[in-house]
């Protein structure tokens, strides 16, 4: 959902389908969500997008689901 889409770059944080979160911190011990990875990609990746001038963002999909943009100074 759209109210969700920033949390994607919050460590620790990975969300399903239809915003359910999966883990919100390293601590959590139970999931109601069954998701894979830690959720620090997409920190991480962002990070690095502005550590060289640049961004990332997500975006709605047309198709659905979400878009990523990463942006680069050329």
């Amino acid at each position: 959902p759209e109210s969700e889409r920033e949390r994607v770059f919050e460590p620790w944080v990975r969300l399903a389908r239809g915003g359910a979160t999966a883990v919100t911190d390293a601590s959590a011990s139970t999931s109601t969500v069954q998701a894979e990875g830690y959720g620090l990609g997409l920190a991480i990746a962002q990070r690095i997008a502005v550590l060289h001038g640049g961004h990332l963002t997500v975006q709605a999909s047309p198709m659905g689901g979400a878009r990523l943009v990463w942006m680069l100074p050329g």
